[in-house]
C-alpha cells in the first residue's frame, strides 16, 4: 500500500474522491460528454457532469499517530450535476444519467488504490435526485446524489 507524503495529503480526501468520480465517469461518457469537478479550471461545455461534495461530516472514529488524535473517517453527500443546454441537448440527460447511475454501481471495484491510494471508500449510495431548471443559463440540471462514507487507509499515514 501506499504511504502520503504528508498529513495534508491525507485531509484532502474530499477533492480526491471528487477527481477520482470524474476521472471514473470520462471513459464512461467518451462521446456523450464530460466530468469535471465544479470547482476546478476546466471550461464547460454542455453536456457536461459537474461533481462536487456537498456537504462532508468526520465521525468519531479517531486513529492516533505521532501522539496526536486524528479523525480519519468521514461521511459526505457527493453531488452528480448531469447539465444540458434547453433546445440544444437536453434530450441527452436520460442517457447520462444511466452511463452515471451505471458506474456508481460498480464502485467498489472503481474506487481502487489505484485512484485512492491513501484513502478507502466503504460506502457508495443512491440517496436522491433531483432536477431543475437554470433559466438564467439555458440549462437543464439534473442532480444525482450519492451518499459516501470514506476513512484514510490504516497504512497511508506518513512515516513518522
Amino acid at each position: 500500500m501506499a504511504t502520503a507524503p504528508d498529513i495534508a495529503t491525507l485531509f484532502a480526501a474530499d477533492i480526491a474522491i471528487e477527481e477520482a468520480w470524474a476521472g471514473i465517469l470520462n471513459p464512461a461518457l467518451v462521446g456523450i460528454a464530460a466530468a469535471a469537478i465544479a470547482f476546478s479550471d476546466n471550461v464547460k461545455s454542455t453536456p457536461y457532469v459537474e461533481i462536487e461534495f456537498e456537504e462532508t461530516q468526520v465521525t468519531d472514529h479517531v486513529h492516533i499517530f505521532n501522539g496526536f488524535q486524528y479523525r480519519d473517517t468521514v461521511r459526505g453527500s457527493l453531488v452528480t450535476r448531469v447539465c444540458t443546454t434547453r433546445g440544444v441537448d437536453s434530450d441527452q440527460q436520460k442517457l447520462i444519467v444511466g452511463v452515471v447511475r451505471a458506474a456508481a454501481q460498480d464502485w467498489r471495484e472503481k474506487f481502487n488504490t489505484d485512484v485512492l491510494p491513501y484513502w478507502g471508500i466503504n460506502l457508495f449510495t443512491e440517496t436522491g435526485l433531483k432536477r431543475y431548471v437554470d433559466a438564467e443559463n439555458r440549462l437543464d440540471k439534473t442532480e444525482l446524489r450519492y451518499h459516501v462514507h470514506f476513512n484514510i487507509r490504516p497504512d497511508a499515514w506518513p512515516v513518522g
